[in-house]
């Protein structure tokens, strides 16, 4: 199951595909025009957690550190030239925890790694690669990290001391999601008809047929933004609604509901017993195994939820949401005052808020 994940938005653009008369190549249809996405300097973009602290970014690339205990600031810095959709961003785990940000726009990927407690940048790796890369996430053990490119065509392992980069080109022919599992001996390719678990020299542990015709593309894809999985990956059911679990090791499927449907799943905890739901106007919290159920009534709009990585606490934030359309720009906004509510999941219930007011660009020494 996803351990770490990130409260954001990421990008993704769906390729209709199409046969070449009389010579049985796929050919992609001309690519349109994307839209500029418009964010105030005020809203916050990117939300990541730790076991102790939440990161918060906003749009013109200020960070802040906070304690989820005592609500305190910890630290500020900047991100220079960050750039939404452009930049991509998770959290290492430990004492130390490491921000790797990744600007996958330009020829080469630069990676740049921060300490969230002081701010300071503690290293860069930069990676020949023309398609741009986009940030996974870290090893268990926070000594790699896992990248994807933004073409879904190959993927990376990078050793964080050494630098050393591990570059693998799929085979698959159409890949819509790639999740890595946590230790790194692994990834899943959710692909047009089938799921695929590989090892890094590109051997196949694992395949599932799927439906197509159920699939459609784009409609049968990982549940989740995270792309680390522990035990198990959430598929949307094959066929019909609902969802299922695929093992990781063997990819058979260990448990499928009906109830519970893709697009309403929030995140999950580390240990992949409890599921945080959507509906409506509630956040419910859904106990896989002993079938317990506990809701939270009254939250103003969709949320973005993120467990802990020791899967103590649930956090949740409004959702980025579109608000105004005009010509080739769309404009985002987040109900509220950039709070986050912190729900302690052993007692199920709202034990803080954290207001997380914008600092200063660059922390005073």
């Amino acid at each position: 199951m996803p351990q770490r994940s990130q409260i954001g938005i990421r990008k993704v653009s769906i390729l209709l595909i199409f046969m070449a008369v009389g010579c049985g190549k796929v050919i992609p249809p001309p690519t349109p025009a994307p839209l500029v996405p418009i964010l105030e300097d005020t809203e916050i973009v990117w939300l990541g957690v730790t076991d102790s602290y939440i990161v918060s970014v906003w749009a013109d690339g200020v960070v802040g550190c906070w304690e989820i205990d005592s609500g305190k600031l910890k630290t500020s810095f900047s991100l220079p030239d960050y750039k939404f959709n452009d930049v991509s961003l998770c959290i290492s785990p430990g004492a130390k925890p490491l921000l790797a940000s990744i600007n996958g726009s330009k020829l080469d990927s630069r990676c740049d790694f921060y300490d969230i407690l002081t701010g300071k940048s503690v290293g860069v790796i930069t990676i020949a690669e023309k398609a741009g890369l986009w940030v996974d996430g870290f090893s268990k053990n926070g000594r790699e990290l896992f990248c994807s490119t933004s073409a879904s065509c190959a993927v990376f392992r990078i050793n964080i001391k050494t630098g050393k980069v591990n570059r693998l080109e799929h085979p698959d022919d159409f890949v819509m999601a790639t999740y890595f599992e946590e230790t790194g001996k692994y990834f899943v390719n959710v692909c047009q008809d089938y799921v695929a678990c590989r090892d890094w020299n590109g051997r196949i542990s694992w395949k599932k047929k799927v439906n197509y015709y159920t699939s459609q593309m784009g409609k049968f894809a990982g549940v989740l933004h995270e792309s680390l999985i522990t035990s198990y990956i959430l598929l949307q059911n094959d066929p019909g609604p609902g969802v299922m679990a695929l093992s990781l090791t063997d990819g058979r499927q260990l448990w499928s509901d009906s109830t519970i449907y893709k697009k309403s799943i929030r995140a999950c905890s580390p240990d992949g017993q409890i599921l945080a739901t959507w509906n409506k106007n509630s956040l419910n919290l859904i106990d896989i195994r002993e079938k317990k159920h506990s809701k939270f009534q009254g939250i103003d709009g969709d949320i973005d939820a993120q467990f802990t990585p020791n899967g103590k606490y649930l956090l949740i934030a409004t959702k980025l949401v579109i608000a105004e359309i005009s010509n080739q720009t769309y404009t985002l906004r987040r109900k509220g005052n950039n709070v986050v509510s912190i729900i302690d999941i052993k007692a199920a219930k709202i034990v803080g808020q954290l207001a997380l007011k914008k600092p200063r660009k660059k922390q005073d020494k």
